[in-house]
């Protein structure tokens, strides 16, 4: 599950879901360079593959409850990023008033 794309076979899912997204799209836009410069397109897109399966699946799914446990561990990840960057530019503005 979120490695590959549902089949196509699901037809109702290609439907409702407008942007479908995998694991394996992210890896291939990563080997193409399509990230490239812009860290917000990798984050959305990872963050996507989550928002579809809880779009798409019933609440009591397993589906459902993974994808939610992952959005949440993906939002912890990237808030720890972000305070480590404020912390760096502190630091620098910090050096930069003493000096």
């Amino acid at each position: 599950m979120f490695v590959e794309l549902p089949p196509r076979d699901l037809e109702d899912y290609y439907s409702f879901i407008e942007r479908p997204i995998s694991l394996s799209c992210v890896q291939k836009r990563l080997k193409r360079k399509r990230y490239q410069g812009n860290v917000e397109k990798f984050k959305n897109d990872v963050m996507l593959i989550f928002d579809n399966a809880t779009s798409y699946n019933t609440s009591k799914s397993q589906i459902y409850r993974d994808a939610e446990f992952f959005k949440a561990s993906y939002y912890c990840y990237c808030f720890i990023e972000i305070n480590a960057v404020v912390m760096v530019v502190m630091a620098v503005v910090v050096i930069s008033i003493v000096v």
